[in-house]
């Protein structure tokens, strides 16, 4: 029996890919229109070399980040190769990100992985809900480790667009640098954040006055 033609693979595949980007929530920011036709730069701590890119969404209130989607390839066939993924998100320090992350993923192999051919994978990954401010620029770094591997891994990006803010750095603790060159392909899923638990005025000033109360009258028992 001969097996399915390529066409219906990836239909299959891309099925597959859309049920699992809904479960992860909203589509809240998507970087690139371009997915494999471009180019790519490694991103890979056994390089080493770690790539960032900058992203600002734009809502009314702020988010919960719950899911990653992004593409990528290693530079040699990756059949034998076990992901190591690890996704960091990265607060802005005047136009690049901040040293250390506000939240570091180890992901290991926890992505789903469907493969296009030609060297050439997606991936879709569910997060322990990150709160970010909408409106508010960020970074996100994701890098591969393929410590042991002859192979690296290569994010795939979109070369000279309007707006990128790509930023490089060998290795961890470093500051980042670069340039607008290219944009990553990276889309973010999640939802609005719920409100933040603030105190309403009048139970707030009930508070203030009962500990008035209390101190005035401790002063009179002396």
């Amino acid at each position: 029996m001969s097996s399915a033609p390529r066409w219906i693979k990836l239909f299959i595949a891309l099925q597959l890919l859309f049920a699992s980007l809904s479960a992860s929530g909203a589509l809240l920011y998507s970087n690139s229109r371009y997915d494999f036709t471009c180019c790519a730069t490694v991103s890979d701590f056994d390089r080493p070399f770690q790539i960032a890119d900058g992203f600002a969404i734009s809502a009314e209130t702020d988010l919960l980040i719950t899911g990653v989607y992004w593409t990528g390839g290693y530079s040699l066939a990756s059949t034998s190769i076990v992901d190591d993924f690890t996704i960091r998100f990265f607060a802005d320090d005047d136009g690049r990100p901040q040293a250390d992350p506000l939240m570091s993923i180890a992901l290991g192999n926890g992505a789903a992985r469907t493969d296009w051919g030609a060297n050439r994978y997606s991936y879709l990954a569910s997060i322990d809900p990150l709160r970010l401010a909408a409106g508010t620029q960020y970074f996100i770094s994701i890098v591969a480790n393929t410590a042991g591997s002859e192979s690296n891994w290569y994010w795939n990006a979109e070369d000279f667009p309007a707006g990128a803010t790509r930023l490089e750095r060998v290795s961890d603790g470093d500051q980042w640098s670069g340039n607008g060159l290219r944009n990553y392909v990276f889309s973010l899923f999640g939802d609005a954040a719920p409100p933040s638990a603030v105190s309403e005025p009048g139970t707030l000033a009930l508070l203030m006055l009962g500990l008035a109360s209390l101190a005035f009258s401790r002063r009179r028992k002396q």
